[in-house]
């Protein structure tokens, strides 16, 4: 049964905005579910213990779920399409390094590969979560402005953005540290869990940022309701 408004009108816009929506869990369902399934696949499946990193994954059965998740990630951020170019361009960015981070082995050191520290694979991760903080940096308030959310609402958004970029930049350069550090042995099990931090911090920016965008479209639907009403009453009064 389609979609229909109170009128018993297809109701388009609702149509398109349960796309919409849809498209954004379905990001944050993914990068919730990605560390525990690696885990639990790798474990129970395959009878592997904890690896080092969500990244060692690819050198065991739970490789396929890897680089599927990746690409899942990457194709949904390249569908998505961002309140401004700057946004479309960074998440497109992101879209892309997701992709070459799948395609290109944990561990592999090609001879072509110009960095004398960390291979392919490390720094097109790294490089995508600083996508996905300049996004929330620099792009939050393509939407704030609009005044469509209460301006106390504003200010914990604008905060939980500010600190969400920080996030996302310190928790994959805590991993690389751990990885190449003088510590790593001592800390190796817990290496899984930073990046695993940092994957659930993304997913709580799509979450924060979706939940900004249902209160502005909600405003607005209220707002046009309201304008509609008015011109009703008006066209009533001038009868």
């Amino acid at each position: 049964m389609v979609r229909l408004n109170e009128n018993g009108e297809f109701d388009l816009d609702k149509t398109i905005t349960a796309t919409y929506f849809t498209l954004r869990w379905t990001i944050v369902g993914i990068a919730v579910a990605f560390p525990p399934v690696l885990y639990i696949g790798g474990r129970f499946v395959y009878e592997r213990p904890l690896q080092c990193s969500l990244s060692a994954y690819y050198n065991t059965g739970m490789r396929d779920w890897f680089i599927g998740v990746l690409f899942a990630v990457a194709a949904c951020l390249y569908a998505y399409k961002g309140l401004s170019d700057r946004e479309d361009y960074l998440l497109n960015g992101a879209a892309v390094l997701a992709f070459l981070t799948a395609v290109n082995p944990f561990s592999w050191h090609p001879s072509w590969w110009f960095l004398p520290w960390g291979s392919p694979h490390d720094v097109f991760a790294v490089t995508f979560f600083l996508m996905i903080a300049l996004a929330c940096w620099l792009c939050q308030d393509d939407s704030l402005n609009l005044g469509l959310v209460p301006p106390e609402k504003q200010r914990a958004y604008r905060l939980k953005y500010t600190l969400t970029g920080w996030a996302l930049v310190l928790f994959p350069l805590a991993a690389v540290v751990l990885h190449a550090g003088p510590f790593r042995n001592s800390f190796e099990p817990w290496i899984f869990f930073v990046e695993a931090a940092a994957i659930w911090v993304f997913a709580f920016y799509w979450y924060t940022k979706s939940g900004e965008l249902r209160d502005a479209i909600t405003a607005q639907i209220g707002r046009r309701r309201a304008r509609e009403v008015g011109r009703s009453e008006g066209g009533k009064e001038g009868i």
